[in-house]
């Protein structure tokens, strides 16, 4: 009698604990996980030769390589510009540079005007409850709504952006480079910008909000110049294992004459071999200093037990050109400057392991996002791109930098002491077989199909060979260029950066 009525008494009880915690979820005192958290790691200026996800079997990238392989890489991915600010601003704003008046870095004070009812995906995530943060290198035409938002480029107490500090003698620090540095040892070790904001994404995840999802973005200056790793990152690669692109100058003459322009100034015909080497050297190493950054972050997912539900982004928000077609560091369409690594992870729900050889745009990620977190109902009209997962790709995929009309708003305001090869916008299309850019406006007016360059990338595709004055490749040209007016015509043309004050 008494063990039945032991029972009994167990069996309420555990009727009771049932209907309290089913009471407690209906009234999200206990709150499941209805979105997913987001993780977004970006660089500055990075290769994606730099990743053994990428194909080169001689990067030291096992932690990146490893998030690779539970997820999805894009390998033809491009930013609607090959610079940090244009860049950094469609990605965010989901718009075409021009479209949030944001074609190049601006170079005096004050922000870009943003046009009206321009809407950034940081503000969709703050609406729908997301606790929102990023660390590190921001650079964008205008502020970004970040609930949190924290600044670390350089560290000026060891080097700036063209020199060490004072106290650090650069010949000891193996320093090379003359308007840029192109190679060096950190002087600081482990007090580098990457490690401090890594350290602060860390605590961020250990003490936020638990009762709400986030959007972490880690934001690295590098491989940006300054190009200094710390030891022993500058030494992890030997020159010999890494396949050296040398600058030719026969192929670089052969580029269109804004090319030649924007490279004359960097004279690296005129670098020692022994400086080359080095460059390259430092700027791997300094990538595969990131991955172990990312280590330290997905570990700390692991411990956390955020990894289930935290899809994780790593992508750069352009290429870097190493001196092989005069260039260094961005701003040309080349391959090495307008390609970047794009790679997507949440397993279960994005396909694991998958190499997706289609184009793909850094514009598309905010409307993927909003569909993989199931918001897509706040996704707005205006938005461009498409989902990188259920939408079919494009045929042709669009960037453009500099600015259309010097003499318009935005004009007047940054172009004051810009180079001055970007007073004109050069435009760049990619398809899968082709590769085109050309000088498209200059001073409000559309300019004659004259000053370009012209690849076919399945038969060339180190880019060597400028076909723009190949008579063969005419009309594919110009099927090209009218691929970009299309685009160009159904895009916003705000007033402030097309039109002329004086109109």
């Amino acid at each position: 009698m008494l063990k039945n009525r032991s029972i009994k008494i167990i069996l309420v009880l555990f009727i009771g604990l049932v209907m309290i915690n089913f009471k407690l979820v209906k009234t999200n005192l206990i709150k499941e996980p209805a979105h997913p958290n987001i993780l977004w790691i970006m660089t500055d200026e990075q290769r994606p030769c730099s990743l053994g996800c990428y194909g080169s079997d001689w990067a030291k990238t096992p932690n990146i390589d490893l998030l690779a392989s539970r997820g999805t890489v894009f390998t033809k991915a491009y930013p609607q510009c090959p610079q940090c600010q244009p860049s950094r601003t469609a990605q965010l704003t989901s718009r075409y540079p021009q479209e949030v008046n944001c074609t190049f870095n601006q170079r005096k004070g004050g922000g870009m005007s943003v046009p009206k009812g321009v809407k950034t995906f940081v503000d969709i995530f703050n609406d729908a409850g997301y606790q929102t943060a990023t660390y590190g290198k921001q650079h964008t035409g205008f502020r970004i709504n970040w609930a949190e938002q924290k600044s670390w480029v350089v560290n000026n107490d060891y080097a700036g952006m063209f020199s060490l500090n004072e106290k650090y003698n650069p010949e000891e620090y193996q320093v090379i480079g003359s308007m840029m540095i192109r190679g060096g040892i950190y002087p600081g070790g482990d007090n580098n910008p990457s490690r401090n904001i890594t350290d602060w994404a860390i605590r961020f995840l250990k003490d936020r909000d638990q009762e709400k999802p986030f959007l972490l973005r880690v934001s690295h200056n590098y491989p940006h110049t300054p190009v200094l790793p710390s030891e022993p990152w500058d030494t992890l690669y030997n020159p010999e294992d890494i396949p050296i692109r040398y600058v030719d100058t026969a192929v670089a003459h052969a580029r269109s004459k804004w090319d030649q322009m924007s490279s004359s100034r960097h004279k690296m015909d005129q670098m020692s071999i022994d400086d080359y080497d080095q460059s390259w050297q430092h700027y791997m190493g300094l990538c595969a200093q990131v991955d172990d950054e990312v280590g330290r972050l997905i570990k700390t997912l692991n411990d956390l037990g955020l990894s289930e539900n935290t899809i994780i982004i790593y992508s750069s928000d352009h290429g870097a050109c190493l001196g092989e077609f005069g260039q260094v560091t961005k701003r040309t369409f080349d391959d090495c400057s307008w390609r970047v690594p794009f790679i997507w992870s949440w397993p279960g729900h994005i396909p694991e392991g998958q190499v997706n050889n289609e184009l793909a745009e850094l514009i598309s990620t905010g409307r993927s996002l909003l569909n993989l977190c199931s918001l897509d109902k706040m996704i707005p009209k205006s938005w461009r791109g498409r989902d990188l997962f259920s939408d079919p790709s494009p045929d042709a995929v669009f960037g453009q930098i500099g600015y259309p009309n010097i003499n318009s708003v935005v004009g007047e305001k940054f172009y004051t002491g810009a180079r001055i090869d970007y007073g004109e916008m050069r435009v760049g299309i990619r398809t899968d077989q082709y590769r085109m850019d050309y000088s498209f406006m200059k001073e409000g007016q559309k300019l004659p199909l004259a000053d370009g360059n012209l690849f076919d990338l399945v038969n060339d595709p180190r880019e060597l060979h400028n076909l723009w004055d190949d008579g063969k490749f005419r009309k594919i040209k110009k099927s090209l260029a009218r691929k970009i007016d299309t685009w160009f015509d159904n895009i916003d043309k705000p007033t402030d950066l097309f039109e002329s004050t004086n109109q």
